[in-house]
C-alpha cells in the first residue's frame, strides 16, 4: 500500500499600524501592524493576489480590505497597514500552485481562504485546513461560540473526517508545510488527499462540497465524499509526493524538512492510519556470507519487496542500503511495493569475526552477515625458480594481491637457496588468499648447455589457499596477464587460471587437458607437465639471448591479453623457428648433466613429442629453412628436387660435373644420406673421394658445396634428407644416373 503525508502551509502576518484616533481608541491611537506569512496547497506561485477584509466580532465585513500579492515562488506575502479597527481579519488568496502529487505547477487557479484574530500574532499561513475551517467558524460564531473556541471545533471536526485525533493542535493558520512537526504534517496529508490525482477544479468542487456538508454539524455526512477521500489515499504514491515537495523547495533555494506526513494517512483503505497499523512486507532474508575475507566489501542478493501495506521507512545499520541499484546516502527513506533492495558490508579486519547490517522496512527487521574465515590458507610457500633451474641467490617476491589481482602492500622477499632455484618463505599472512610471485636471476640455459648470459624476470599467480607450493616459470609468466583479465571480467580465480592455461598451451599445439595449474608444473618431474612445462621453455629459448627471451615472453603474454590468442604471426615464427633449431638430444643431456652436478638425479620427462607435434601441426610461418639452390659453379645441384637425372659424359664424350649444395641458416644442421650407387665428391673439381653406398655428409651451422662426377654405371640413388637434428628423414627423393 502507498503512504503518503502532506503538509500544506499558508502564512500571513498581520500588523496594524496605528488606526485613527478617534476611528478606534479615542484617548490612545493604535500601534502600526504587519501582516506576513505564507500561502500554501504545495506554494503558490508568484502573483497570487491575496485580499484581506477586516471582519468584527460577528465576522462581518467592516468594509476595509488591502490587497497584496506573493512576491516569490515560495508562497511569501507581506502588508503593512494602520487602518485596522478589528482584530479578526479574513485572507482570500487566489492564484497558481504547485501540485504535490503530480510534482508540476497547477493548470489553473485555486482560491483559499484563511480567518485569524491578529491581537497577539501576526504571522497567517494560508491552507487547506484553514479554508476548510471558514464556514464553520462563521456558523459557529453565530450559534455564541466565542472566535478562539469556534476555530478549535471546527478544526478537531475537520482532523475527524481524516481518522486525525490530535489534542492542542496547533492554529490552521500556523502550520506550515515545508517544517517538521506532527501538526505540519497532518497539513500536508490532508493537502495531499484533497488534492489526489484531480483538477483544480475537481478540486475546488471538493473543498466546497466538504464544507458545505460540515457547516451545521461538523460532520461529513455525505458517503460518496468519504469513499473519494478513502480511495484518494490509497492512490497515493507516498515516496513520490515527498520527492517532489524536496526537489520544488531546492529548486527554490527554500531549506524545506518534509514532515513525516505518511503516518496520517490511511493508505490501505482500512480505516486504520498508517501510523497505527502493522506495516509488514511479505518475509524476506538475507544469505549470509561465510569465509570472507578480511576488509572486503560483500553485497547481498536483491530483493523485491512486496506484500507492503502501504510506504514504509527503511533504514540500515552497520551496512550500506541500494534501493533501485543506487546507493542510499540518507539515514532513512521511504519505500514501497516493486522497490528493489540489496545490501553492502564490510567484512572485519579480525580473523573469525562476523559484521551484521540490520535493515528495518517498516515494522519489519532482518539482517546481513559477513563472516571472516578463520586463517586457512598456507602461511608459508616452497617452489622453484624454473627456466632451466635459476641459479643460486636469484631474487623472489611474493606480495598479496586483492579479488582484481591488484598488488597490496604486503610483501615478503627471500633468494633461491641453491641452484635447482629452490625457495622457500616463511611468515606469510594475508587478506586475501592470492599471491603474485615474482623472480628475477641467472638460469642455466637448456638449448646451450650454460648459464644465461643476463638475469631472467619471470611471474606467476597463486592460490594460498590452495597449498603451499608454488613454482615460477614461463608458463605462469606467459598466462598473468591473461589470468587478471579474465578476473577482472567476471571469472573466478580458479576458472581463469585454467581458461588461460588452456589457452597458453594451445600457442604450442598442445591440446591435453589439464587439471594441474601452471604453477604446478615442474621440468624436473616425469610427467606429462613436466614434458608440456620444458618443450614450451626450449622453444621460447631457442638459441636465443636472455633479453630476447625476455622480449618474447613480454609480447606474447601482452598478445594473448584480451582474447586468449596469438595475433601476431611475428611472434609465431620466432616460436616455430626455434623449435625447428633446437637440438632436442642435446637438450635432453644438457639438462641431466646438470642436475647431476647438483646431485639431483631427475628423469627428463618426453618433452620430445611435444616440440615434434608444434612443428609438424602449427600454422605459424618458418622463416629460416635449409635451402637447396638449383646449380652452382660447380653444376647443377644433385639436392635440387628441379634436378632428377644426371650423366657421366656428354654426347661428345666430355665430363659432367654436378653440385652438392645446401644453404644452412645459423644454428641449423644438416646430414645427407646417399644411397644405392657410387659417386665422387670433392671441394674442387677434378680432384674426388670415392664412395660407396651408403654415403653420409652432416654439417652444422655451416653449408655444404661439394663437386660431383658420378661413375658410367647406371644408376637409381637414394637421397635421405635429415634436417635440424631430426632422427628421421625429413625428406626421401631418388635421382638417376646414365639411364
Amino acid at each position: 500500500m502507498k503512504k503518503l503525508f502532506y503538509n500544506l502551509s499558508l502564512a500571513f502576518i498581520v500588523s496594524v499600524i496605528g488606526c485613527r484616533e478617534e476611528e478606534i481608541l479615542p484617548q490612545e491611537p493604535s500601534s502600526p501592524i504587519s501582516i506576513n506569512g505564507y500561502v500554501q496547497k504545495g506554494p503558490f506561485i508568484n502573483g497570487t493576489s491575496i485580499i484581506i477584509t477586516e471582519l468584527d466580532d460577528s465576522l462581518a465585513a467592516t468594509g476595509k480590505t488591502f490587497t497584496t500579492q506573493i512576491t516569490d515562488n515560495k508562497g511569501t506575502f507581506f502588508i503593512k497597514t494602520s487602518q485596522l479597527d478589528h482584530t479578526n481579519l479574513q485572507m482570500m488568496a487566489s492564484g497558481f500552485y504547485f501540485d504535490e502529487v503530480k510534482g508540476e505547477k497547477s493548470a489553473a487557479q485555486l482560491t483559499l481562504f484563511a480567518l485569524a484574530d491578529v491581537s497577539e500574532d501576526a504571522n497567517i499561513n494560508v491552507n487547506i485546513l484553514s479554508h476548510l475551517e471558514k464556514d464553520r467558524v462563521n456558523y459557529l460564531i453565530t450559534r455564541g461560540t466565542n472566535f478562539l473556541e469556534a476555530k478549535r471545533q471546527a478544526q478537531q471536526e475537520i482532523l475527524a473526517i481524516f481518522g486525525i485525533e490530535r489534542e492542542e493542535m496547533t492554529n490552521s493558520e500556523l502550520l506550515d508545510i515545508s517544517q517538521a512537526g506532527d501538526d505540519n504534517a497532518i497539513l500536508l496529508a490532508i493537502s495531499a488527499i484533497l488534492q489526489g490525482n484531480q483538477t483544480v477544479a475537481e478540486l475546488s468542487e471538493l473543498l466546497a462540497d466538504i464544507t458545505t456538508d460540515l457547516r451545521e454539524d461538523g460532520t461529513l455526512d455525505s458517503e460518496t465524499i468519504k469513499a473519494k477521500l478513502v480511495q484518494n489515499a490509497i492512490n497515493l504514491d507516498l515516496p513520490q509526493i515527498r520527492q517532489n515537495l524536496q526537489a520544488r523547495y531546492q529548486e527554490l533555494g527554500v531549506e524545506a524538512t518534509i514532515p513525516s506526513f505518511e503516518k496520517f494517512v490511511d493508505s490501505d483503505g482500512d480505516g486504520v492510519l498508517n501510523q497505527d497499523d502493522d506495516n509488514l512486507p511479505d518475509e524476506f532474508v538475507f544469505a549470509a556470507v561465510d569465509n570472507a575475507f578480511r576488509n572486503t566489501t560483500y553485497s547481498s542478493e536483491t530483493i523485491v519487496l512486496s506484500g507492503l501495506p502501504y510506504p514504509a521507512i527503511a533504514k540500515v545499520s552497520n551496512g550500506k542500503l541500494y534501493k533501485n541499484g543506487e546507493a542510499i546516502s540518507e539515514e532513512t527513506i521511504y519505500v514501497t511495493d516493486g522497490d528493489s533492495l540489496r545490501l553492502e558490508v564490510l567484512a572485519s579486519t579480525k580473523w573469525n569475526e562476523a559484521i551484521t547490517a540490520t535493515l528495518q522496512v517498516g515494522d519489519y527487521s532482518t539482517g546481513f552477515s559477513v563472516l571472516v574465515q578463520p586463517y586457512s590458507w598456507a602461511s608459508s610457500v616452497t617452489g622453484f625458480l624454473q627456466q632451466g633451474p635459476f641459479t643460486n641467490g636469484s631474487a623472489l617476491t611474493i606480495t598479496e594481491v586483492d579479488s582484481t589481482l591488484t598488488k597490496t602492500d604486503r610483501a615478503l622477499y627471500t633468494k633461491t637457496s641453491n641452484s635447482q632455484g629452490e625457495f622457500k618463505i616463511n611468515g606469510i599472512e594475508q587478506y586475501y588468499p592470492w599471491a603474485v610471485l615474482e623472480g628475477k636471476g641467472y638460469y642455466f640455459n637448456m638449448v646451450e648447455g650454460t648459464t644465461s648470459d643476463s638475469e631472467l624476470s619471470l611471474v606467476g599467480y597463486t592460490d594460498l589457499s590452495a597449498g603451499t607450493t608454488a613454482n615460477v616459470n614461463v608458463l605462469t609468466h606467459l598466462e598473468h596477464r591473461r589470468v587478471k583479465y579474465l578476473v577482472n571480467s567476471g571469472l573466478a580465480f580458479a576458472k581463469a587460471k585454467q581458461q588461460a592455461l588452456k589457452e597458453v598451451l594451445a600457442i604450442f599445439e598442445i591440446d591435453e587437458e589439464i587439471t594441474t595449474t601452471a604453477e604446478h608444473f615442474d621440468i624436473t618431474q616425469n610427467t606429462a607437465e613436466g614434458a608440456m612445462l620444458l618443450a614450451v621453455s626450449a622453444t621460447l629459448q631457442g638459441y636465443e639471448s636472455t633479453g630476447t627471451v625476455q622480449e618474447l615472453l613480454t609480447n606474447i603474454s601482452e598478445d594473448i591479453e584480451t582474447d586468449g590468442t596469438l595475433d601476431d604471426g611475428r611472434l609465431g615464427t620466432s616460436l616455430i623457428n626455434n623449435a625447428v633449431y633446437i637440438d632436442l638430444a642435446d637438450i635432453r643431456s644438457y639438462l641431466t648433466e646438470r642436475y647431476e652436478e647438483l646431485s639431483s638425479e631427475i628423469t627428463v620427462a618426453d618433452f620430445e613429442k611435444y616440440v615434434k607435434a608444434f612443428k609438424e601441426h602449427t600454422s605459424f610461418e618458418f622463416t629460416k629453412p635449409i635451402s637447396y639452390p638449383t646449380s652452382t659453379e660447380y653444376g647443377k645441384n644433385i639436392l635440387s628436387d628441379t634436378n632428377n637425372s644426371f650423366i657421366r659424359v656428354d654426347q661428345n664424350n666430355n665430363f659432367q660435373y654436378y653440385s652438392l649444395a645446401a644453404n644452412v641458416p645459423e644454428n641449423g644442421s644438416l646430414k645427407i644420406v646417399i644411397k644405392g650407387g657410387t659417386l665422387g665428391y670433392g671441394t674442387t673439381p677434378g680432384f674426388y673421394s670415392t664412395s660407396s653406398n651408403p654415403q653420409i655428409f652432416d654439417v652444422s651451422d655451416a653449408d655444404i658445396h661439394l663437386s660431383i662426377l658420378f661413375s658410367h654405371e647406371k644408376q637409381t640413388l637414394t637421397i635421405e634428407y635429415y634436417e635440424f637434428s631430426s632422427s628421421t628423414p625429413s625428406k626421401i627423393r631418388q635421382i638417376t644416373v646414365n639411364p
